[in-house]
């Protein structure tokens, strides 16, 4: 209707439209719009006429409460009933469903390998923050039994290891988001309808991450920091 700049719904009702195939039709009534196809795309222009001899689908609710047995009988008595009234014609479906699941099936694919990366990436990057800390607190060892002998507790050892990192993970977040942003934003540009992008979607991955940095750090700090110094220092 707006496309062909019909007006409002009312002045659109009584119209007389041409087909492509030259016959002319008359509007009977309007519809809101709705999506045909994949989010991805606008809703489509789409015109429903009324000619049952061109009629080659039909849509059948099914209601199954028992599970797959009970929907395979189902089918089985439309398919029945279907070569019944349509012998010339074979019998085929499709659920509604799985039609709609087809058109998401490269986003489906995406988001599990985002997943799968970004798990290995962690993992990756966790095991190198715990073999980089791991190297730090023995190339330390003495300096943290001096600062215990002086009276340092087993809080200020931690922030010595912990603080360092905490400057490089939070600008390392810094530097990240507006890259993700931009990648993000590029994705969803490619459908028509996406959501809008709120600051609670970077922030609690960085959050998750620099927890899990923060937990790989103190493992390996804690030991150090609980060290009887004494034995540190006599063989060091």
């Amino acid at each position: 209707m707006k496309s062909l700049a019909l007006g409002t719904p009312s002045e659109a009702v009584g119209r007389k439209l041409k087909m492509g195939d030259g016959s002319a039709v008359t509007v009977v009534g309007v519809v809101s719009d709705y999506y045909s196809n994949s989010m991805k795309e606008a809703p489509g222009n789409i015109v429903m006429v009324m000619a049952p001899e061109n009629y080659s689908i039909m849509s059948v609710k099914l209601h199954t409460t028992f599970g797959k047995r009970a929907l395979q009988d189902a089918i089985s008595t439309v398919d029945k009933i279907w070569s019944e009234a349509f012998p010339e014609f074979m019998f085929s479906y499709t659920f509604l469903d799985e039609n709609i699941a087809a058109y998401y099936v490269q986003e489906d694919r995406y988001a599990k390998l985002f997943q799968l990366f970004s798990f290995v990436l962690l993992t990756i990057g966790s095991l190198g923050l715990y073999g980089l800390i791991t190297f730090v607190v023995n190339r330390k060892g003495k300096e943290v039994a001096i600062r215990k002998v002086m009276g340092a507790t087993i809080s200020n050892i931690l922030m010595l290891f912990t603080r360092e990192y905490l400057l490089l993970i939070l600008l390392s977040f810094a530097l990240a988001v507006p890259v993700s942003l931009y990648a993000v934003n590029d994705w969803l540009s490619n459908f028509k309808n996406h959501i809008g992008l709120s600051w609670y979607l970077f922030v609690i991955p960085g959050v998750l991450v620099l927890v899990i940095a923060l937990l790989v750090i103190l493992s390996k700090s804690m030991k150090a920091a609980t060290l009887n110094p004494v034995d540190k220092l006599r063989y060091d």
